[in-house]
Parts: structure tokens; C-alpha cells; sequence
């Protein structure tokens, strides 16, 4: 019964350090997962039509935040997921060939909150285009719950910059950084 009760004791030890190890795994395949999409960026909310030119429609959103943009700064261009016929627009996700022009566009992104997609031309006025971080999964999921409990505690601004999720209580107060769900607590 020692015996068993020490061989019990000593594999949950070994459980445990194990678990941490996995928990320490996953963070960095999310961090490593996140780097890799440091070069790209998501715009939402332009109208989708058959047979479109993405990546012209994408260089005519990114003219009203730059207007030195050209197309040799944009690698890849596709929208992501299934067409659906009713749904809002898909988001397109854009590749850039380098991290300079995905940082000016992304600071620049401003410029689009007074502007509807029929003042960028489009034929129809579905709203306004944003621009995002591509976040990877995890830290979408991260986005989400930093988000709602920002607003239980009375938080005003919530952002990302290079995967970074950032939130502040107001102007005057310095950002608190959310690398993980533990961080949560420092909102708290």
C-alpha cells in the first residue's frame, strides 16, 4: 500500500510537470503560429461580387490610406472562408511583401473610419472597411475573451499591435499588455 501510494504521488508530480510543459508548448506554437502572420494583414467589410479582382479591390482600399501603395507591395490577396450568398462579405486576408508597408497601412488604418465602401467606389454601400491584425486562432479566441471582460470592468479601449493585445482604461493610462488568459486578471 506504501509502495502504491509513493508511485502514486510521484506520477502525479510528474503529471503535473507535464502539463506545463504542454501549456508552455502551446504558447509558443501560438506565438510562433502569430509571427509568421506579422507580414499580413485582414480587411473586413469590402461589398464581394462574382468574378471580383481581390487584389484591385484591395490596392483601392489601401490608395485612401497611402497613396504611394502599389501593387508590387502586395504578395497575396484571397478572402477567407466559403462564399455564402446572404452572409456579410468575407474578410480578405493580404500578404505583404514587406513589413514596412503592412505597418504604414496598418497605422494609417484611421483614415477609413469616416469612409463607407460607396465613397471607395464600390457600388454598394454596405457600410465601412477595417483593417486587422491576421491574428491566429488562439489569439482571436484571446481577442474575444479580453474584449468582453474589458467591457465587465468598465475598460475603454481594447487594440492590437504586432499580436499584442492591448488594453487601456482611458487616454491618460498606460496599456495593460494580454499575452495569455492568466493576464486577464490584471483587468480585473
Amino acid at each position: 500500500m506504501k509502495r502504491l501510494s509513493s508511485e502514486n504521488a510521484s506520477m502525479k508530480r510528474e503529471n503535473e510537470q507535464l502539463k506545463a510543459k504542454m501549456t508552455t508548448l502551446e504558447h509558443q506554437v501560438n506565438e510562433l503560429d502569430q509571427y509568421h502572420r506579422r507580414i499580413n494583414l485582414e480587411v473586413a467589410g469590402v461589398p464581394e461580387k462574382e468574378g471580383e479582382n481581390v487584389r484591385e479591390a484591395v490596392l483601392h482600399v489601401m490608395k485612401k490610406i497611402s497613396p504611394e501603395v502599389s501593387n508590387d507591395d502586395i504578395d497575396v490577396t484571397h478572402r477567407l472562408g466559403q462564399r455564402r450568398e446572404d452572409g456579410p462579405a468575407r474578410p480578405i486576408i493580404v500578404r505583404f511583401t514587406t513589413r514596412r508597408m503592412r505597418d504604414t497601412l496598418y497605422s494609417g488604418r484611421k483614415k477609413l473610419r469616416e469612409t463607407s465602401t460607396r465613397q471607395l467606389g464600390f457600388s454598394r454601400d454596405e457600410g465601412k472597411v477595417f483593417l486587422n491584425e491576421n491574428l491566429a486562432p488562439a489569439k482571436k479566441s484571446l481577442l474575444k475573451k479580453a474584449n468582453d471582460e474589458r467591457k465587465k470592468v468598465g475598460y475603454k479601449f481594447l487594440w492590437t499591435t504586432n499580436g499584442t493585445i492591448l488594453v487601456r482604461k482611458s487616454p491618460n493610462v498606460p496599456p495593460v499588455a494580454i499575452h495569455r488568459e492568466e493576464d486577464l486578471n490584471k483587468i480585473k
